[in-house]
C-alpha cells in the first residue's frame, strides 16, 4: 500500500511539473509573439547601422546609397537559387509517388515517442538529398502522423521536422559550402588563392566527412586526412 501511495504521489508530482512547464512555455511563446519584433525590423536596423558606420568612416551619403543599391541586386541570383531549391523540394514532396510513401511511412510509428523519433530520422535522411525537400517532406509527414498517433505532441513533431535542416544537411547533396568550393566561378578570389577548387569527391563523398559527425574536428587523424587541410598544405 505504501509503495502504491508513493507511486501515485510521484506520478502526481510529475504531472504537476509537466503542467507548470507547459504553462510557462505557453506564456513565453505568447510574450515573444506579442513583443518580439519581426525579422524585417532587424534587417532594417542592420542596414541603418551599416549606413551610420559608413558615415562615421567618412563616406559620402550618396556613395553609400549607391553601394547599397548595387549590392542589393547582387543578391538576386542567390535568392533565386534558394527559391528554386524550395520550389523543387515542394514539387517532389507533393508528387503522387512521394505522397503515397508519406502515407505508408506514417503508419509505422505506434506511440508518441516513436513518432517523434521517426520524424527526426526521416527529416535528417531527406536533408541528405536536399534541405528544401526535407522541409516540405518532413512537414507533410508530421501532418500525416499527427492525425494517426493519438496523444503525440505536435510541438515535438514540429521540432523534430527541423532536425534535418538544423543538423546534417551540410553533409548532403545540397551543401552550399561544398558546392561553392567545387565551383571555380562561385569562389571569391581571396578564397580561391588559398584553397583552390575542392571537388565533391574531397568533401561530400569523402567518408571522413560522415565520420566527423561522431568525432571532434581536432582529432589528430581527422586533421591529417581532412581534404581542406590537404588542399591548403599543397599550395
Amino acid at each position: 500500500m505504501a509503495l502504491a501511495n508513493r507511486a501515485e504521489a510521484g506520478a502526481l508530482g510529475e504531472s504537476m511539473e509537466a503542467g507548470l512547464l507547459a504553462r510557462l512555455g505557453v506564456r513565453l511563446a505568447g510574450a515573444c509573439e506579442r513583443y518580439f519584433p519581426d525579422a524585417f525590423v532587424f534587417a532594417l536596423l542592420a542596414v541603418l547601422l551599416a549606413f551610420l558606420a559608413g558615415l562615421a568612416l567618412g563616406e559620402k551619403p550618396l556613395a553609400l546609397a549607391a553601394a547599397f543599391g548595387k549590392g542589393f541586386w547582387k543578391l538576386v541570383p542567390f535568392t533565386m537559387q534558394m527559391v528554386m531549391v524550395i520550389v523543387g523540394g515542394y514539387t517532389v514532396a507533393v508528387s503522387p509517388p512521394v505522397h503515397r510513401l508519406i502515407r505508408l511511412a506514417a503508419g509505422v510509428p505506434k506511440s508518441p515517442r516513436a513518432a517523434v523519433a521517426f520524424v527526426a530520422l526521416f527529416s535528417m535522411l531527406a536533408s541528405l538529398l536536399s534541405w528544401g525537400f526535407s522541409l516540405i517532406f518532413s512537414g507533410l509527414l508530421v501532418r500525416e502522423i499527427s492525425s494517426r498517433v493519438r496523444g503525440v505532441d505536435f510541438r515535438a513533431l514540429g521540432a523534430a521536422a527541423y532536425l534535418g535542416l538544423g543538423s546534417i544537411w551540410a553533409l548532403g547533396l545540397s551543401s552550399s559550402a561544398a558546392l561553392m568550393m567545387a565551383t571555380k566561378d562561385a569562389l571569391p578570389p581571396e578564397i580561391l588563392r588559398i584553397s583552390g577548387v575542392i571537388p565533391l569527391s574531397g568533401t561530400l563523398f569523402q567518408i571522413i566527412t560522415h565520420i566527423a559527425l561522431r568525432r571532434r574536428a581536432s582529432a589528430p587523424r581527422f586533421r591529417a586526412q581532412s581534404p581542406w587541410r590537404v588542399a591548403i598544405r599543397s599550395r
